[in-house]
């Protein structure tokens, strides 16, 4: 999910923040335990999260499993949820081959199942929990895990306590209503930096909105740089370039995928995410071939492109 604030904020945008959804009720059927290979019954509780209780955004991860035998340990458990529309992983048995892939995290749907290349979608319980027990060799699971407000998978614990209160949704939209008088537009920015420089600085300090975050860190960028600093084509030339220095490019091919892990941006399927920021920080690093790529860029660029586009995360580390 690639989360990007828009320079043009309206006077009545607010927070998009879910509330705290009910208490997870018991599954409608009981979870299948797929254990050493083998089916068994459970009366674990499963989370129903859904329509009702909260937003469940539909980024979806592929995760390929590799059996050796019909015996080897998968270690999840499934269950449906209580309108029986979605299948969901309810449990993760520590060691197995399940628990070696992080977005695999209780209160995901479990979408399709391929084993021998071919697609199973929508499976029922039984018939997932069969083809998963009885398959050998890559079994393929598309699941849509629980994210949390930026985008962050996590399990359904931490789903339901980090939901944030009408109370703290009141205060964020009162405080991006203060934000968006200032971030309108570009003349109303450049009035208030003019008129409040300490006041700005304070603010800033206090915290950013999450909604105007990429405005504001484009904003400074740009007031710190040279008049007309950014050139027209320069950023898709530098990502495009194929004679960058060597040990740059492999030192950003090894981070990259070790970069934010826990986010769908960079975990997701097509892996956009990993995408841009590789050529961000190979256009980086041929803009300054004097430094060059240093370790902990890319987390430093991550970020930034969680909150604007490549070419205005690019101009915001150059200058």
């Amino acid at each position: 999910m690639e989360a990007e604030a828009s320079e043009d904020v309206g006077a009545g945008v607010e927070v998009p923040v879910p509330f705290a959804p009910a208490a997870p009720e018991e599954s409608a059927t009981k979870p299948v335990v797929l254990e050493d290979g083998r089916l068994s019954a459970s009366n674990a509780a499963v989370d129903t999260l859904g329509d009702g209780g909260g937003r469940l955004r539909a980024e979806t991860c592929t995760c390929c499993m590799k059996k050796t035998s019909a015996d080897q340990k998968v270690g999840l458990e499934l269950g449906t949820s209580k309108d029986e529309r979605w299948l969901l992983i309810t449990k993760i048995h520590p060691g197995s081959l399940a628990h070696a892939h992080s977005v695999v995290r209780p209160g995901a749907k479990l979408l399709e199942i391929s084993v021998g290349g071919v697609v199973h979608r929508n499976p029922d319980v039984q018939q997932a929990a069969r083809l998963i027990s009885e398959g050998v060799g890559e079994i393929l699971l598309t699941i849509m895990p629980l994210l949390d407000r930026y985008g962050f998978v996590v399990d359904v614990q931490d789903y339901t306590t980090g939901m944030a209160t009408r109370e703290h949704v009141r205060v964020e939209n009162e405080e991006l209503r203060k934000w968006q008088k200032r971030v309108i537009n570009a003349k109303a920015w450049q009035d208030y930096t003019e008129r409040k420089p300490e006041k700005l600085r304070q603010r800033i300090r206090d915290g950013v909105p999450d909604a105007v975050r990429g405005f504001v860190w484009k904003a400074i960028a740009a007031a710190r740089a040279k008049l007309g600093f950014r050139q027209a084509g320069l950023y898709q030339g530098l990502a495009l370039r194929e004679d960058g220095n060597e040990a740059d490019r492999v030192q950003i091919d090894k981070d990259v995928p070790r970069t934010m892990t826990g986010h769908i941006f960079f975990r997701g399927d097509g892996s956009n995410g990993q995408a841009s920021l590789t050529r961000l920080l190979r256009a980086y690093a041929a803009y300054n071939p004097t430094l060059g790529y240093t370790q902990g860029m890319s987390s430093y660029a991550a970020v930034l492109l969680l909150y604007m586009s490549e070419e205005d995360a690019f101009w915001v580390s150059a200058p």
